[in-house]
């Protein structure tokens, strides 16, 4: 039944996708059919969930006290706020880039532009064994420090 439903929407709705895309994505469908994409999903929900665990402990680790966040139930982002931050844009351009460090500042989804001092993190880009991770320690109050920090098992060796 959701295969039939997903091949309905890939022929009936108008989209901007590559023929060749949807042709892949039917051919895997008729492959695997509903058993298989259900396990597909549920082998991609665990892959992320881990991702997440290993991110959420990261922050824990490193960040406890400086930011503030609630666990994602879903999704490849981890949404933080900066604790004596008020514009998190200016002090990833002024800062954070320079480090080379990857977030997206709360207020590029605001629809006034305002800002905010939130910053979304991706956990989803690199390997569980290679990813790196960004994360900020507090020098003094208002002032982050950002330090690159690299794959969980060589954080127990120190800063790169």
């Amino acid at each position: 039944m959701v295969r039939l439903l997903i091949l309905e929407c890939l022929v009936k709705i108008p989209t901007h996708t590559l023929a060749i895309s949807q042709v892949i994505a039917a051919a895997l469908l008729n492959k695997w059919g509903e058993e298989g994409l259900q396990q597909h999903v549920k082998m991609i929900q665990e892959f992320y969930k881990q991702r997440r665990d290993t991110f959420v402990a990261l922050v824990d680790k490193h960040l406890t006290g400086y930011v503030e966040y609630s666990k994602p139930s879903a999704g490849m982002f981890l949404w933080m706020k900066l604790k004596g931050i008020d514009d998190s844009k200016s002090l990833i351009e002024q800062k954070a880039r320079d480090k080379l460090v990857l977030l997206v500042p709360g207020q590029a989804f605001q629809p006034n532009d305002k800002p905010t001092n939130t910053v979304r993190a991706s956990f989803s880009i690199e390997s569980e064994e290679n990813m790196d991770v960004y994360v900020c320690t507090a020098s003094h109050t208002n002032n982050f420090n950002f330090q690159r920090f690299v794959s969980p098992s060589s954080i127990a060796q120190g800063l790169r």
